[in-house]
């Protein structure tokens, strides 16, 4: 290589040096950081296994999860061969009332007996509970649950489908949630299903997927900022398509639970005002029952050190779902 051309290229490289050298400098000025999972109990266990439909599902067995704060306790999940969560001290004969969803469903972070489907059993000893809500799962994991226990067993009598507003995105594998995911990916959590809008607007599934992390981040600040910026930026597309392809769904599952000859709703569980009741009309619109018992939960409603409703969240939860199901059970 002649000199110029060697001298023309160590001076481009170092100028690109100085250039992410600043960049880095300014980025950690400003209380940016190299990419660390988030902080979680080191004995926290793992409750799930890979699904190659689902993604993954809770795996059977009795775990004991460490408290998140010093102000927590540590609680016990129970989950059966079929991944569901438990909801009495023994499991009900027939399955009458369903229920499905993500992780304010199944009770993360609170006592079996703590969870709003264990008060229902409580409530309605005389039918049988099962919870089938996971932890992560968007609308689409509820939808193939259903789709599974409809082809293997007796349908309930009434399914219940336990809404937040995050579903939306987890639905159409917004990149930021699959980056959130690979962040947490000692959860057993990691690879999701989605679903988007086809070129004539029909609803196309697609198999589960994850995030490919970037070389690096681990280590510069620089590029775990472009990492997260970049999922930002590849999500747009993704989030315009967030509600209609959630609607989509719900109508999926409407239409399997009340051609078998069952009865289903909707519960909205927690969303801002504006989206509770945008999706209340929604649904209203699409001839679909909806218990509505969304409001951000206050801060006493919250496990200590963690974002999920506590128990009595979910004591409030099961108090507003029992009025409907005792009308539903009693008309069926």
């Amino acid at each position: 290589m002649r000199r110029p051309a060697l001298l023309a290229l160590l001076t481009a490289g170092l100028s690109l040096a100085l250039v992410v050298g600043a960049a880095e400098a300014l980025l950690r000025a400003s209380g940016r950081a190299p990419f660390q999972p988030p902080p979680r109990p080191a004995d926290e266990p793992t409750m799930h296994e890979p699904d190659a439909e689902l993604g993954w599902r809770a795996k059977q067995g009795q775990f004991e999860v460490p408290a998140f704060s010093e102000r927590g306790r540590p609680t016990r999940h129970t989950f059966d061969h079929r991944g569901a969560r438990r909801t009495a001290e023994r499991p009900p004969p027939r399955t009458d009332l369903l229920l499905v969803g993500g992780s304010y469903t199944q009770g993360f972070a609170v006592n079996d007996r703590e969870t709003f489907a264990w008060r229902l059993q409580e409530t309605f000893p005389e039918i049988g509970v099962e919870n089938r809500g996971t932890s992560g799962y968007g609308t689409l994991q509820s939808l193939l649950v259903l789709e599974r226990v409809y082809a293997e067993s007796d349908p309930p009598r009434l399914v219940l489908y336990g809404m937040i507003g995050h579903h939306e995105i987890r639905n159409v594998g917004h990149p930021g949630w699959l980056r959130a995911l690979d962040a947490n990916a000692r959860s057993g959590i990691v690879l999701q299903p989605h679903a988007r809008l086809g070129s004539e607007g029909q609803l196309v599934r697609h198999a589960p997927a994850g995030h490919t992390a970037w070389p690096g981040r681990s280590t510069f600040a620089s590029i775990a900022f472009l990492e997260e910026s970049f999922a930002i930026l590849r999500g747009r597309p993704h989030q315009a398509e967030a509600e209609a392809v959630t609607l989509a769904l719900i109508q999926e599952m409407d239409a399997l639970v009340r051609g078998r000859g069952s009865r289903f709703a909707v519960v909205l569980l927690t969303l801002t005002r504006e989206r509770a009741a945008d999706w209340r009309g929604l649904l209203a619109e699409a001839g679909i029952d909806t218990v509505d018992c969304a409001r951000p939960l206050r801060r006493d409603e919250l496990v200590p050190g963690e974002i999920h409703p506590n128990a009595s969240a979910h004591q409030r939860f099961a108090n507003c779902i029992a009025p409907f199901v005792r009308d539903a059970l009693s008309e069926g």
